[in-house]
């Protein structure tokens, strides 16, 4: 009976689950013919921006951000990560509402001071916007920490939350596991290791194709009834790591708000190829990318 309980459950949010979001259409311009033509170049390495906002706010788009000799404008919102900024000598990021041109002390509209731990390498920073009177706040995955092929869940509310995870058809578990609520690291940088993170690759479960999960907040008494986040099934992909950040509303603390981005190589794979055409092109002389 349990069972056939926790399977009609599924079944229901399933079908009023909200869709996966998809990536954000990342910065390309028109295919030219011209052979002077040169595709947008961006780093490969570096920070990439999500935002996630219990609110729905949203940051101005684009922002500029300064890389070898140009201002390149970077697309930051909810659906997906944006393009790389790398951070400079002192490690911050400066993103600009416009671009700046040949403007000596430009001021930055965000003015990020990255920690020591996402500084290098490659790493998707999130973007947490409270009420327009708050400042944004920074949270960082480092992607050699959580790789394509995995599906992570990131309770950033206060109270714990249930998954269960269903890996075999009709094989359903006599209870979940626990996704601690949210607690501030001292870098800010998160990692499948800590209690409010829940974590599933292909890596370590190469046989699964499908995940069915049921995302829930556990009953506060023992007789009580769960409430039903999300439930869905997921194709697992060697390509890609897909996250789901689960956040209280601020406006209403019986609601909660689910983001899901999806992150990829794809875009690093195009740069460096553009950046390889580049390179066969003389180029003029390149701005300093000293922050100023």
């Amino acid at each position: 009976m349990k069972k056939l309980f926790l399977f009609t459950l599924l079944v229901i949010v399933s079908a009023c689950g909200v869709a996966w979001a998809q990536d954000s259409p990342e910065y390309t311009l028109p295919d030219r013919p011209d052979e002077n033509y040169e595709a947008p170049l961006y780093p490969t390495t570096g920070v990439r921006f999500v935002v996630c906002s219990p609110l729905e706010r949203r940051l101005p788009s684009p922002l500029y951000a300064l890389y070898k000799d140009k201002y390149m404008p970077i697309y930051i919102s909810s659906r997906g990560p944006s393009e790389r900024v790398l951070p400079g000598s002192d490690g911050h990021i400066r993103l600009y509402e416009e671009d700046p041109g040949d403007a000596k002390e430009p001021k930055p509209f965000l003015d990020i001071a990255l920690p020591q731990e996402a500084s290098k390498g490659r790493v998707v920073c999130l973007v947490v916007l409270g009420t327009e009177k708050t400042k944004p706040q920074y949270f960082y995955i480092r992607e050699s920490e959580m790789p394509v092929g995995g599906f992570y869940v990131l309770n950033f509310s206060p109270v714990p939350i249930e998954i269960i995870s269903i890996t075999k058809p009709g094989k359903y578990p006599d209870k979940g596991e626990r996704i601690s609520p949210f607690k501030r690291t001292d870098n800010n940088c998160i990692s499948p290791s800590n209690s409010n993170v829940w974590a599933f690759t292909k890596k370590d479960n190469p046989d699964v194709k499908t995940l069915e999960y049921l995302l829930r907040v556990p009953s506060e008494s023992e007789n009580g009834t769960p409430m039903p986040l999300r439930g869905s099934k997921f194709a697992m992909s060697k390509g890609s790591a897909y996250v789901t950040i689960v956040i209280k509303n601020p406006a209403n603390a019986q609601l909660f708000r689910l983001i899901s981005f999806s992150y990829s190589g794809e875009a690093d794979k195009r740069n460096e190829d553009n950046a390889a055409k580049a390179a066969k092109a003389p180029r003029g002389g390149q701005r300093s990318s000293t922050p100023r």
